[in-house]
Formats: C-alpha cells, structure tokens, sequence
C-alpha cells in the first residue's frame, strides 16, 4: 500500500486496468497516477506507483515545485480515483468532500474522466465501427489501443495532448489512448 515516485524508465511498466461490466459499466482500477499540489497549483514532476490504500490513507508525496507535503486518500477499494489535499487526509467517515473542501484544498482525480475511460467513449468507438468482442471483461489499457490500431490500420500521430491543463502530464499508455481518441475525433484536446 502506498504511493512512490517512478523513474522515467518504471512509467513504460505500469499500465491501466479497465473492467467493463455487463458490457455497459466502465471500471478503472490504475497502478500509475499523476500528483497535483494544491499549495502550489502545480502538476508535480513525474508520475507515480499508486499502491492502493489502508482504510482510505494512501499516503505522502512531497511537492518538487513548494516541497509541500501532499496527503493522498481514496476510497479504499479500486483505485479509480484519488484526493489530494495539502492540509490533511480526506477521511469520508467523518465529513462530506464538500465539508471537506470549505475546511482546506483538495483536488480529486477521476480516473475515467481524466483518462477518458467511460461507457460513452467504448459506444462512440462501437458505432464508428471498432470490434471491441474481443476484449475480455478485466483487460488493460494498453491491450486496447492495440486492437483499436490494429482494426484503424493507418498511422496515428504521436502528439503530446493533454484534456486539463492542471494535469498535463499523463502515463504513456494513457497519452497513446489520447492521440487515438484525436485522430478519431473522438474527444478534443489542447497540445
């Protein structure tokens, strides 16, 4: 359990875990997580080994911009999100996020939004004619866009994109989703 600092090397080993049920709910359960400091308002250098949790509490991650002292929780099952907060860990036991947020800063990343991994992106892929039967119910990230690249057949343009401009640096499987999703125009991005 916990969260620590990958190399430039490590972020090519991790990938994103996506869980479709009864072929209409999406599920992201990911191992590699941006980090964004509230004190600062600023994306941290490099990614991270995102362990999972003990009763909620992932975690510290210093800030390399401020040195704050990042708390990192979630919700201590799958790790399809994670709250930051410089001040203190977000326990949902004791206080609503909104509580929370009036109380001190707390950013919360969503996985399936900001990976793009939801019901709504799979169904615009199905109707613009993509076979996805062969994925299996528990597949990753990175099996996906090889089947969408295998069945698309045509060169697909390596860009660095990015959806929020807080989170402008995401894993290497999740920045090959990215510029798929735009040469399908699927989804719009900055660069």
């Amino acid at each position: 359990m916990g969260i620590s600092k990958l190399t430039e090397e490590q972020v090519y080993e991790y990938d994103v875990n996506v869980k479709f049920y009864n072929n209409t709910r999406v599920v992201v359960d990911t191992e590699i997580t941006p980090v964004y400091c509230m004190a600062c308002s600023n994306q941290t250098g490099g990614l991270y080994h995102y362990d999972g949790s003990r009763y909620g509490q992932v975690g510290t991650v210093s800030c390399d911009v401020c040195h704050a002292e990042i708390f990192c929780t979630d919700d201590d099952n799958y790790r399809y999100q994670i709250h930051m907060s410089t001040k203190e860990y977000y326990n949902r036991f004791l206080c609503t996020k909104e509580e929370f947020d009036n109380k001190y800063r707390r950013v919360t990343l969503d996985f399936s939004k900001l990976y793009l991994l939801s019901e709504s992106v799979f169904e615009t892929l199905t109707q613009k004619g993509f076979d996805l039967s062969e994925l299996g119910a528990y597949t990753q990230l990175s099996s996906i866009n090889q089947l969408i690249r295998e069945q698309y057949a045509r060169p697909i343009p390596e860009l660095n994109l990015y959806l929020d401009s807080k989170i402008r640096r995401v894993p290497p499987v999740v920045q090959e989703w990215y510029q798929i999703l735009n040469e399908l125009e699927i989804a719009e991005f900055k660069a």
